[in-house]
């Protein structure tokens, strides 16, 4: 909860420098791409004037979702964050790691630039520490508010299905032409090519 409260404290105070990248970071941590509207219709007048105000809308509207995960998978709730966090960290330790290789054979070169190599190393390994850990905060908080139990991701998946899918009487019935003439009842090649695309997305995981 402390790494999600960072989120929305950082998306507050960005938001009066630049609202567009603010919006994307707010909309990227809910799981309702309707936060945006839903955050100005509560605020007063409709406008956001102040930091602490769009802070007090986010959290009160992320708190909601929290319990509400909290409730939905009960005991295990704890642990399946935990999962997350150290997913996220392994994935993220992996490229630290590679970036520190390179920084190790960059800063040999700075002592040709009159810089010692030593304290160039202890600077530079610092700040690439700290982009670690506000990746690892960023994008931990942007999952919190989406997981979802697997019956229901496999019911959501379903639901996209039936909404992308063709409609079986157009697949089914005749086609006319820019004439208004009707042709044969066959799919036409672009509604193939159309089930043949939307067959390989079947079965992918995010």
């Amino acid at each position: 909860k402390e790494v999600l409260n960072d989120a929305l404290l950082y998306a507050s105070t960005l938001y009066f420098v630049n609202k567009h990248q603010a919006k994307q970071e707010i909309t990227a941590i809910f799981p309702n791409k309707e936060i945006w509207a839903m955050i100005k219709k509560s605020s007063t007048g409709g406008q956001i004037k102040t930091e602490e105000e769009l802070f007090h809308q986010l959290d009160k509207e992320a708190n909601t979702i929290f319990q509400a995960k909290k409730n939905m998978f009960g005991e295990n709730f704890y642990d399946i964050l935990k999962q997350i966090y150290l997913s996220t960290i392994d994935s993220l330790w992996i490229d630290h790691l590679t970036t520190m290789d390179q920084l190790r054979q960059s800063v040999a070169l700075r002592g040709y630039g009159q810089k010692d190599p030593l304290t160039e190393y202890k600077k530079e390994s610092y700040r690439l520490f700290q982009e670690l850990n506000d990746a690892l905060k960023d994008q931990v908080a942007k999952v919190v508010l989406k997981i979802m139990p697997a019956e229901a991701q496999i019911e959501q998946k379903q639901q996209a299905i039936q909404l992308s899918a063709p409609s079986e009487t157009l697949a089914a019935g005749g086609f006319s032409d820019v004439s208004g003439e009707e042709t044969d009842n066959q799919p036409s090649q672009t509604s193939q090519t159309l089930n043949t695309n939307y067959d390989s997305k079947v079965g992918r995981n995010d």
